[in-house]
């Protein structure tokens, strides 16, 4: 059997809107598929593609 190491590094989750590593508190919106938003653009409004800023959306704090 072959193991891959496990990377002690957690995930990086990215902004969809402007592209920039999310650190901390991110914005997960419930109405589109994998779409993340940094603080930042979810507080200027920012929309994208089939994303619009009064979706529903939930708060996700990385521990």
């Amino acid at each position: 059997m072959n193991c891959v190491p496990f990377s002690e590094t957690p995930a990086k989750n990215y902004c969809t809107y402007c592209q920039d590593v999310i650190n901390g508190l991110r914005i997960k919106c419930m109405e589109c598929t994998d779409f993340d938003i940094c603080l930042q653009c979810f507080t200027a409004g920012a929309e994208i593609g089939p994303h619009k800023n009064d979706h529903d959306y939930k708060f996700v704090v990385r521990t």
